[in-house]
């Protein structure tokens, strides 16, 4: 994305009164203070069908943008060319316009997620696609290209929106899909600075868990180390003063920190350095998922859910870059950043995941407890039947979203994994069949939200996007090793076949990771540790040991005696199984490791 230099109120004042003395242009209270007075401030609109049937009625364009709290390029815009008079001018004699908050809306973060914030959607007044721009525009260029979306109007030149992603055929094999997924993604490696894309290097947690889980199974020690070598650069992106994660790089390296603090960032960041750490014992991993934890702490309520985002800047004369070369008793004594309070259910679903996985490589931390406590939060708040909103106070008619569920389902096997304790697959079961029994494509896949019969144009037509689709198939595929009905990997599967064109993969280039990542445990052995015994000493012992099994495709199972499916041989034991055979019992801790090693390298075979 193009980026102008920083303006702030003062240096564009500045800017105008000191062209108006040398250039010859008019004084400020003349001609420019009088096109300021004849152009009115915006009238953003609320996102509701009354507002696109009054654009139709009218003949007026849609000027959608989509924008984030934290963002700083929107806050430019919104300044500068919001701001300009003849941008207000035009759009208040031609368009009807819309602002959207992405944290709020996942499924517009999703339909434009590819276009950066703030993303612009210019339409006709029936809501189809004119133009769609990607990232900050100057007064200037927005004014012509204003201009131009009318022209197209006016002179009846509307071309076909874009298409929508998704394949409508299901013959692509899970091989195929492999081979495509793992060629798309792997032409997006930088080996010389390391992680996935370019030009700006951004901290992704699945394409790091996708090579870790190729590396392991395939005992291809070049996917390990090139995981292991990218969260290092990842790791150049730590706050050494607060904890967390910065949102992503500028340029093509990793030293160069945009300085937005995202909740989505820190949750994959938890859990790419956990994983690490447990994989390879080196301490410096778990000290950068420690740092993420400390800076968590901060961002929470009292009794459980995580907050969405902290801004860059403290206000317009203390920028990011300012503050975060600060130390702490500077930055105590100028202020925090701002903070959005709002408790999002996918955002927390992916942070819960990444706390167990600390609480699991690092026993001793709080991550367990902060897991518990916020998905015990989000059952309370956000639970709507057998779904989750998006948010707590989300109205009774709002949309439910095909990523919240996904992750919250995501959050609850995790938990079950963790603390042994059978309502939380209860939950996550009741989770997914939410999914199967509402978000389900006739030729499968899965929607990003619920029908919003409110929706017209090209909101009216749902998407299956291949991230959404990706994280839910990672969801169904680990709830269906520990569950008798056969419908939650069919339906994974058919998810991950369904959108499997190189075209739509292509399209997608390093944001993928979560559709490989789940391909890759589609295609890959796995094994389920189920542990079988009382509340008692010796059980806990075999759960701990299962948990700490490192690779990326077990699931551990705990159950009771006199619930389980697995014969109890009077004392506790742990059997191995995948989809096709089980081990003889286990009574060892120390055993577990090396067995469930063995077993998945027979299994691959």
């Amino acid at each position: 994305m193009r980026r102008p230099p920083r303006l702030t109120p003062r240096v564009t004042l500045l800017a105008l009164l000191t062209c108006a003395t040398a250039c010859g242009s008019a004084p400020p209270h003349t001609t420019a203070h009088a096109a300021e007075e004849a152009a009115p401030e915006i009238s953003w609109r609320s996102w509701d069908r009354a507002t696109f049937e009054e654009a139709q009625a009218n003949n007026k364009l849609l000027l959608v943008s989509v924008q984030a709290a934290w963002c700083h390029w929107c806050h430019v815009m919104n300044h500068e060319t919001y701001g300009d008079p003849e941008v207000r001018r035009m759009i208040a004699e031609r368009f009807v316009a819309i602002k959207v908050d992405s944290d709020a809306r996942p499924d517009l973060a999703e339909r434009y997620r590819n276009y950066a914030w703030p993303a612009t959607a210019l339409l006709t007044p029936e809501a189809e696609a004119l133009i769609t721009l990607r990232g900050y525009r100057a007064p200037g260029a927005f004014r012509d290209l204003l201009a131009r979306a009318v022209q197209r109007v006016d002179s009846g030149d509307t071309s076909e929106p874009v298409a929508e992603t998704g394949s409508e055929e299901d013959t692509t094999t899970m091989a195929e899909v492999a081979d495509i997924a793992r060629r798309t993604l792997d032409a997006e490696y930088d080996a010389e600075a390391h992680g996935w894309g370019a030009p700006q290097k951004y901290p992704y947690e699945a394409p790091v868990m996708a090579a870790f889980l190729r590396g392991v199974v395939t005992g291809d020690e070049a996917h390990r180390t090139r995981a292991l070598m990218t969260l290092r650069g990842y790791a150049q992106l730590l706050d050494d003063v607060d904890g967390g994660m910065f949102q992503y790089s500028l340029r093509d390296r990793w030293d160069a920190p945009h300085f937005e603090k995202i909740t989505a960032i820190q949750a994959g960041a938890l859990l790419n350095f956990a994983y690490a750490y447990r994989l390879t014992g080196d301490a410096t991993f778990r000290d950068h998922a420690e740092s993420v934890l400390r800076y968590m702490q901060t961002m929470r309520v009292a009794d459980g859910g995580f907050f969405t985002s902290q801004d860059a800047d403290v206000n317009e004369d203390v920028t990011g870059e300012a503050y975060y070369a600060m130390n702490a008793t500077q930055r105590r004594a100028t202020g925090t950043p701002r903070i959005d309070r709002q408790v999002y259910a996918n955002l927390n679903g992916k942070m819960i995941v990444g706390l167990v996985e600390l609480a699991i490589a690092e026993p001793a931390s709080r991550a367990g407890e902060l897991a518990i406590t916020a998905a015990r939060y989000l059952e309370d708040h956000l639970r709507r039947g057998e779904g989750f909103a998006h948010f707590a106070d989300a109205p009774d008619d709002a949309l439910f979203h095909l990523d919240d569920q996904a992750q919250m389902a995501r959050a609850e096997m995790a938990l079950f994994e963790f603390t042994g304790e059978a309502a939380w697959l209860a939950r996550a079961r009741r989770t997914a069949d939410f999914v199967l029994a509402n978000l389900m494509h006739d030729d499968g896949g899965f929607y990003a939200h619920t029908r919003d019969e409110n929706a017209v144009g090209v909101f009216a037509r749902r998407r299956r996007p291949i991230v959404g689709n990706g994280y839910a198939a990672l969801a169904l595929l680990r709830i269906a090793r520990v569950s008798p009905e056969s419908r939650y990997r069919a339906e994974a599967l058919r998810a991950l076949q369904a959108i499997a064109s190189e075209e739509n993969l292509a399209r997608e280039g390093r944001k993928i990771g979560p559709y490989l990542w789940a391909v890759e445990e589609a295609v890959a052995p796995f094994v389920v540790l189920h542990v079988v015994g009382p509340d008692d000493e010796s059980t806990n012992a075999l759960h701990s040991a299962a948990l700490q099994v490192n690779h990326p495709q077990r699931t551990v199972e705990l159950s009771r005696p006199q619930s389980s499916r697995y014969p109890y041989p009077g004392r506790s034991a742990v059997y191995m199984c995948s989809d096709r055979a089980c081990s003889r019992p286990i009574f060892a801790p120390f055993e577990l490791s090396e067995a469930a090693f063995e077993f998945l390298s027979t299994e691959g075979r």
